[in-house]
């Protein structure tokens, strides 16, 4: 008789920590900034490494430039079927276009 190992599903395991760093950058970017950019990179880290496609609601919540989670701060502006933001700590401006539901 052969004893296996249960099978891990790494996948969830990485989608659970991938959550977890959101959360505490989230949490952070009030007080330390820099250590919230640093759970960010580890969070593309962990996607990179598990060949994660992180979820819209993810990639849209942080600042591709520096890093830094957004915050009631920046500038968003509705503009000829854009979604602009600007960040408020480098000025990066991220359009991501939108459709108005009718």
């Amino acid at each position: 008789m052969v004893h296996r190992k249960p099978e891990i599903n790494l996948h969830a395991i990485a989608m659970k920590r991938i959550d977890n760093m959101r959360g505490l950058a989230l949490a952070t970017v009030g007080t330390d900034t820099d250590l919230s950019r640093e759970y960010i990179t580890i969070m593309e880290r962990i996607s990179f490494r598990f060949d994660i496609t992180l979820p819209a609601t993810i990639k849209r919540s942080y600042c591709k430039a520096c890093k830094k989670p957004y915050t009631s701060h920046d500038t968003v502006r509705l503009k000829r079927g854009l979604l602009e933001i600007r960040c408020s700590s480098c000025g990066n401006v991220r359009r991501i276009p939108y459709r108005i539901s009718r």
